[in-house]
């Protein structure tokens, strides 16, 4: 239960630094490209709970990772589906590789359409990352369930060699965006 509520933590710091553009661009010794943010979050001796977001300065588009303990976890939200009057203060709970059936009248959140989901996985693809499909229910507080979601995620092992170039790919093929216009936030 501890480990859910840290995910969901974890998850909703990462989204809204994303969402908000939060940037380390003048912050003296913070990673300032994808390779430095990979050499921060795969350092073994950075344990984990350490995580970094590369977001787009043109548009609402990211890419997230945070640090486990042996691994580096990316999962890119596709979407989100709650209930009517509920909101997104929820924590994820029984990730399965297949959909969980909706709740009626359940409102869509939509972070990366269908045809992205197809260019996100060619893409991770390409660098040697495996892309998996991950769904949740969305939990309240109360334990009830208001909702469900679906990620695609990635695990990468902390010697994996083409994250910046991972990086470029996905940010340039799903969101238009290069290196130039990249803000870089985290946790340091």
């Amino acid at each position: 239960m501890a480990r859910l509520c840290k995910e969901a933590l974890l998850r909703a710091i990462i989204i809204a630094a994303a969402l908000l553009g939060l940037t380390s661009a003048s912050a003296a010794g913070h990673p300032q490209t994808a390779a430095e943010v990979w050499a921060y979050l795969a350092a073994p001796s950075g344990g984990s709970d350490r995580w970094a977001v590369i977001g787009s300065k043109k548009n609402k588009g990211y890419f997230q990772c945070e640090a486990e303990e042996d691994v580096v976890l990316c999962p890119f939200p596709v979407w989100l589906r709650l209930k009517p009057g509920t909101s997104g203060d929820y924590k994820p709970e029984g990730s399965r590789g297949m959909p969980y059936e909706d709740l009626p009248g359940s409102q869509t959140t939509q972070f990366i359409t269908a045809e992205q989901v197809g260019i996100l996985k060619q893409r991770l693809q390409r660098h040697g990352a495996d892309p998996v499909d991950v769904y949740f229910k969305a939990v309240d507080r109360a334990g009830r369930q208001i909702g469900t979601s679906y990620e695609i995620r990635i695990v990468l092992e902390r010697d994996f060699k083409n994250f910046a170039p991972l990086v470029d790919d996905v940010m340039s093929g799903l969101w238009n965006t290069g290196p130039d216009d990249y803000s870089i936030s985290g946790d340091w």
